[in-house]
């Protein structure tokens, strides 16, 4: 007498029937053995199925990597430590894929004005392991290491060369104007920080690199000090200078390179003197209108392919403190004045957004463990500082719909004021 899974149906496919499946449909009606077997083929079928749509549906507001068409841009980053907190620039690198190649001039405190007088301020910052370059033939030393430090000047970053630095690592005169020796083009004084003054092995290989690949911008981004845009003074200081060196500078590019100004975000401490910026609100209204009153003057002189941007960072992390002022705490450092990995992960997306026109895709920005993102920084915090914590999958989806409310759909929050008489923390007292 045949067993009955052999009677219920082909040999072959009996054969195929696992031993330890055959006590049970030995016990079954012929007629529901071939029914459960194809109910069991169709679950494992569906598996796959069902994983591929909850993906979908956690992504669903976002294209497919596969389907990416963002072009491929070089940014250049000039700036200070709302941009090296956390290395924004190599983290722009990751969030767009690789879309953006990068190179950038940043120095501690760095303002539009004086980042032209000491250049680059990362050689105590930047000699860190991720930091390290892969090359031979620049070390007169075998066991003498190279870091990526960037460029040592502003010039040497938009240009690839700077024709004075050579003759300048000691000392220029700093009683000088900014319009005197062609705008600034090498450090005017040594504070320790330029790896070209400290190292001649890293002068020489900056140097080399520039020469084999002279750059090819497309984006310049640019920031103030955090309170110079709101300054009547500082404000004053650096319309002059963006008139006198950048617009120049900008109108000699080949590449006809767009300015983009990184409106920094308002913070509020104890750990400072916040006195005449009032709140968070005022403090973020005033230094945006520093912000417009700049793009303005370059849009003024600048041809119309290179139209100036602004990345409304500052706006951002002001929509943040309007809806969820826990969050908002959480996007600083413990300092209470630089960006945290939450900090950072939203100015990205914001400047991401200003450059792209849209927010980098979900598959690739949020994702269960955001510390990704940050995996090739040379440096997130000071050294001898606790790490903060990354953002969770819900705190980067927020972020990031934040970033693409403000920075693609123009969104302004309710607390922001847009000036346009050119008001300053001083006629606001």
């Amino acid at each position: 007498i045949k067993e009955p899974f052999e009677i219920a149906m082909p040999k072959w496919a009996a054969a195929r029937v696992p031993d330890s499946l055959k006590p049970y449909l030995s016990t079954m009606p012929k007629w529901a053995i071939p029914l459960t077997i194809a109910a069991a083929a169709v679950f494992l079928i569906s598996i796959p199925i069902m994983l591929v749509s909850a993906a979908a549906a956690r992504n669903k507001d976002s294209s497919s990597l596969l389907d990416d068409t963002r072009p491929m841009i070089s940014v250049a980053f000039a700036g200070n430590s709302m941009q090296f907190y956390n290395d924004l620039p190599r983290f722009m690198e990751v969030l767009s894929d690789n879309r953006i190649s990068q190179n950038s001039c940043l120095h501690a405190d760095a303002t539009i004005v004086n980042l032209l007088q000491t250049g680059n301020g990362m050689y105590n910052k930047f000699n860190t392991d991720a930091a390290k370059l892969d090359i031979d033939g620049y070390s007169s030393n075998d066991n003498d290491i190279l870091y990526d430090y960037g460029a040592c000047t502003v010039h040497q970053l938009v240009f690839g060369t700077d024709r004075t630095i050579y003759n300048n690592w000691l000392y220029l005169n700093e009683s000088k104007s900014m319009t005197d020796d062609y705008f600034g083009t090498a450090p005017s004084y040594s504070d320790g920080t330029n790896p070209c003054y400290e190292d001649p092995d890293y002068l020489q290989y900056t140097t080399s690199r520039f020469r084999a690949n002279p750059p090819q911008w497309d984006y310049l981004i640019l920031n103030d000090g955090v309170r110079a845009p709101g300054d009547a003074t500082s404000r004053a200081a650096a319309l002059e200078t963006l008139a006198q060196a950048y617009v120049k500078w900008f109108n000699q590019t080949s590449s006809s390179v767009v300015p983009v100004f990184l409106h920094t975000h308002a913070y509020w401490t104890d750990f400072r003197n916040m006195t005449g910026l009032v709140d968070v609100p005022t403090f973020t209204s005033v230094t945006y209108e520093g912000y417009r009153q700049y793009a303005a003057l370059l849009a003024q002189q600048l041809p119309s392919t290179q139209p100036p941007r602004i990345a409304p960072v500052g706006i951002a992390f002001l929509v943040v403190w309007e809806e969820d002022v826990d969050l908002w705490y959480k996007l600083f450092h413990y300092d209470e004045v630089h960006a945290s990995p939450h900090g950072t992960f939203l100015q990205g997306c914001v400047l991401h957004g200003t450059l792209f026109g849209s927010m980098p895709p979900a598959a690739a920005a949020v994702d269960d463990d955001v510390s990704t993102l940050f995996s090739r920084a040379r440096r997130m915090q000071p050294p001898t500082h606790k790490q903060k914590p990354m953002p969770t999958y819900e705190e980067a989806v927020y972020l990031r719909n934040v970033a693409e409310r403000v920075a693609v759909q123009g969104y302004l929050p309710d607390s922001l004021t847009l000036y346009d008489n050119g008001e300053s923390f001083e006629t606001l007292d």
